[in-house]
């Protein structure tokens, strides 16, 4: 039964377009974390060191900060808690990260209402060992510090 299980998950790991079944580890972080880390150097973005994740899914925070270190992760259950207390949520350096394909494409509103300056964007790259498969999108929402949000407010 053991050696069963075993090849069954090894089929399951090595093979997701012939079983159909995606899971975690066939998500292509590494691809992503280079799409993002490349994004977050261009002089418009945030600074790459000191940034905060936003999520409310450990699992893609824990990955994109394994590629990009110096990154801190938290939870969007601290940002609520935080703001029902009346005390500041992380406003600086701060990107929003979902699954797009679970979530949509705009920033959720569970999100917006935290972060309602935010911009999105969007990355994409295929699963591991499934190329058949349509591409795993993930959801960015760059929030702007306040000093870029009053330069926009003045310009207007």
């Amino acid at each position: 039964i053991a050696i069963s299980i075993l090849l069954v998950r090894i089929c399951i790991g090595f093979m997701p377009d012939i079983t159909g079944k995606i899971e975690h580890i066939h998500i292509p972080f590494h691809a992503l974390s280079l799409q993002l880390s490349k994004t977050l150097t261009q002089p418009d973005r945030l600074h790459q060191s000191g940034i905060t994740i936003v999520t409310d899914d450990a699992h893609i925070a824990a990955n994109i900060m394994a590629w990009i270190p110096g990154m801190r992760f938290v939870h969007l259950r601290q940002v609520r808690q935080s703001a029902s207390k009346g005390e500041p949520i992380p406003s600086r350096n701060v990107i929003i990260l979902w699954d797009a394909e679970k979530l949509g494409k705009g920033i959720p509103e569970k999100f917006v209402r935290y972060y309602p300056s935010a911009s999105a964007m969007l990355f994409e790259a295929p699963y591991l060992y499934a190329p058949e498969r349509p591409p795993f999108v993930l959801g960015v929402g760059f929030v702007p510090s306040q000093s870029e949000r009053d330069e926009k407010a003045y310009a207007h």
